[in-house]
Formats: C-alpha cells, sequence, structure tokens
C-alpha cells in the first residue's frame, strides 16, 4: 500500500495537469456530472473498486497526464 503522500501526489499532479491546461479539476467535475469529493477520494485511492479505477485514468488523461503514467498510478504497488 502506497503511503499519504503518494497518494496526494498523484492528486496533486492530476490537479496540476488541469490548471496547466487552463482548467480546474472542479469545472470538469462539474462538467462530467461528478462530485469533486467523489472525485478526489478515487485519486487519493480511498475508493479502489473497477469504477474507482477507470474514473482515475479517466482524469488523468483529461488532465493531460499521459495514459502510461495512469496506468502506473492504478498498479498493484500504488494502491
Amino acid at each position: 500500500m502506497s503511503s499519504p503522500s503518494v497518494k496526494s501526489a498523484f492528486y496533486n499532479e492530476v490537479r496540476s495537469g488541469f490548471v496547466r491546461s487552463g482548467t480546474t479539476l472542479n469545472s470538469w467535475c462539474t462538467t462530467q456530472g461528478l462530485t469533486r469529493q467523489y472525485v478526489e477520494k478515487c485519486l487519493k485511492f480511498e475508493r479502489n473498486g473497477p469504477k474507482a479505477y477507470a474514473l482515475r485514468q479517466t482524469t488523468a488523461v483529461a488532465a493531460g497526464l499521459t495514459e502510461s503514467a495512469a496506468e502506473t498510478a492504478n498498479s498493484p504497488s500504488a494502491i
């Protein structure tokens, strides 16, 4: 299991990706019909089911992270 700082680092990396692209995580969540709180829990690995896994990948790619970075974040060692 990852330490809390690694989990928070992934969340912060995703948020930074949205800011670099000129938007925010909250704005993206709103346009997708998702609550920011749920997405945050998924990105911080507080939710680890199949839907959370898929959402982590989708959000990371939308934030401009590479698909391989999103895959790495979902690897068993990250969870």
